[in-house]
């Protein structure tokens, strides 16, 4: 609402000032309708960047190649916990790749409904 307002008090602070001659009035005017369509830009920028967002969040591919990417970094770490002979990093590496292929399975099943 206050864009709304400012915009509606910079075109009539704008107008007076053209009518009367008043230079100041007129750039206070210009300044105003001008700060008011920038931030109604903005949101408008914000909210389509929350669509883009909601639409790659829930696009099954993406979210299937990420889990793809997780079940090959955990077996990656899994090896080389195993190659340095520690136990944690190994298991840890496990863990990881099963929670990769756990995120592809629901994918495929998502997709598949």
């Amino acid at each position: 609402m206050s864009n709304l307002y400012n915009r509606a008090a910079g075109a009539v602070k704008e107008t007076v000032g053209n009518i009367t001659g008043n230079e100041r009035m007129k750039e206070e005017g210009e300044r105003l309708t001008d700060n008011a369509r920038g931030s109604n830009k903005l949101a408008e920028e914000h909210r389509e960047a929350e669509q883009k967002k909601n639409e790659v969040k829930d696009d099954p591919s993406l979210n299937k190649a990420g889990g793809a990417m997780r079940q090959a970094g955990g077996n990656i770490k899994e090896q080389t916990g195993k190659a340095l002979g520690n136990e944690s990093m190994e298991a840890s590496g496990k863990n990881m790749a099963a929670e990769g292929k756990g995120g592809q399975i629901r994918q495929d099943e998502r997709m598949n409904k």
